[in-house]
């Protein structure tokens, strides 16, 4: 792919998700030590660890969609914050794999479209494209930051 800016756009996405992150650990170096236990330990202040990374998968989803032209596409309350029933190792490895799936999916997605789409207003929002990948990094980080403390808070 050439240097355009969706290509930088691409390769932070996949650098924070599971390459050279500049900001240290990536989400999938995180979520790779993170037992099924600590994931589902609840916390008093923020939601547990599986909820996070539901929580972000969610809000890919939202991204995905939008990009392949779902114009009408809302994250729902239940898939905004939805809770897990069966706090096992199975419903843990399930997760990280909806979070796998929708990175492959956004990829996908990006690969589609060019630079110009990118000014393209996400219909229904006051932001465009561009705005709404670089939030879903920001979004994505933001909550990996809140997972690798909790991780910590489980471990001590």
């Amino acid at each position: 792919m050439k240097n355009t800016e969706l290509s930088r756009i691409i390769n932070m996405l996949q650098n924070a998700y599971d390459g050279a992150a500049w900001h240290g650990a990536s989400i999938m170096e995180i979520l790779e030590k993170i037992t099924a236990k600590q994931a589902f330990q609840p916390s008093e202040h923020i939601h547990r660890i599986c909820e996070l990374v539901q929580h972000i998968t969610g809000w890919r989803v939202f991204a995905i969609k939008r990009l392949e032209g779902d114009a009408f596409y809302e994250v729902s309350q239940f898939d905004n914050w939805k809770t897990f029933k069966n706090p096992n190792e199975d419903t843990w490895e399930e997760i990280k794999a909806d979070l796998a799936e929708s990175q492959k999916n956004i990829l996908a997605a990006l690969e589609k479209i060019s630079d110009d789409r990118l000014n393209d207003e996400v219909e229904g929002k006051a932001y465009n494209y561009y705005t709404l990948i670089h939030g879903v990094i920001q979004h994505d980080l933001y909550h990996l930051g809140e997972i690798a403390l909790l991780a910590h808070e489980v471990e001590t």
